[in-house]
């Protein structure tokens, strides 16, 4: 057999996609480039689908609604950093199509609808647009936009639309519940930034876990451009690379 390498500081980006039939050795790869990227001191974050990726060196945290698990997320959350550069509204639209994938039984009318009440949850936590002194306040959470469809349900000013609302709050309730976004504890941006850290979602249903992953994707990403552009010549490549993710079946996050 010939040996494969896999050099990345020589190539003009470091990406790498590992495609193979059901047990053709897909994981056990992305253990070996694993294993050889944290080994060389660079942080590494393993998104972990089915929770088989496991390799020395490694912080494993569970997200689940077991009591095993205790950290969470915040998809409502928003970057009040970078809020100048790319607004308030346009991270919030985000946050609408990530819950649209996720929910694809959202009908035109409820997707309005559920548009709506995001909007009222900031606005009841004291978000405004134009005062970025606003923009830092605690954020809102899913079960307050589930409050806020479940308030207007049976609210008699707004018999007309009581169908699409209830119709709306039904297709969002099982995941707006689930405990990983209700928990006070998150998942440490800054820990990933500097460790290896393996994020088990294996425990969690596919909507669940798109949005858990694609929001901390999202962050990662808005807080690694905060850090300003990667040198256009790097000394090596430990200034080259912040941080590699592993995706175990990345099929979930399309």
């Amino acid at each position: 057999k010939s040996q494969v390498t896999w050099s990345p500081g020589k190539q003009s980006n470091g990406f790498f996609l590992v495609l193979g039939a059901s047990g053709s050795g897909k994981t056990e790869t992305l253990k070996v480039l694993g294993t050889g990227v944290s080994t060389f001191g660079i942080p590494v974050l393993v998104l972990d689908f089915h929770g088989d990726v496991l390799f020395p060196g490694l912080k494993s945290v569970l997200l689940s609604s077991g009591t095993s698990s205790t950290v969470g997320i915040n998809p409502m959350e928003l970057d009040s950093q970078s809020a100048e550069e790319t607004g308030l509204y346009d991270q919030r639209k985000v946050l609408r199509d990530m819950i649209r994938n996720a929910v694809p039984a959202l009908g035109h009318r409820q997707n309005a609808i559920l548009r709506d009440a995001i909007e009222e949850a900031y606005t009841n936590a004291g978000f405004d647009d134009a005062d970025s002194s606003t923009w830092d306040n605690a954020p809102p959470t899913f079960a307050d936009v589930e409050s806020i469809l479940a308030i207007w349900a049976e609210d008699d000013s707004k018999k007309t639309q009581r169908s699409a609302i209830e119709g709306c709050l039904a297709a969002v309730q099982e995941i707006f519940e689930h405990p990983v976004f209700h928990r006070t504890e998150h998942v440490s941006v800054n820990e990933i930034l500097s460790s290896n850290i393996r994020l088990d979602l294996s425990k969690l249903t596919d909507e669940v876990r798109y949005i858990a992953a694609e929001t901390l994707l999202r962050k990662l990403f808005r807080v690694l451009r905060l850090k300003g552009p990667i040198p256009v010549q790097p000394t090596d490549d430990l200034q080259r690379f912040r941080l590699f993710v592993v995706i175990d079946e990345a099929k979930i996050l399309s």
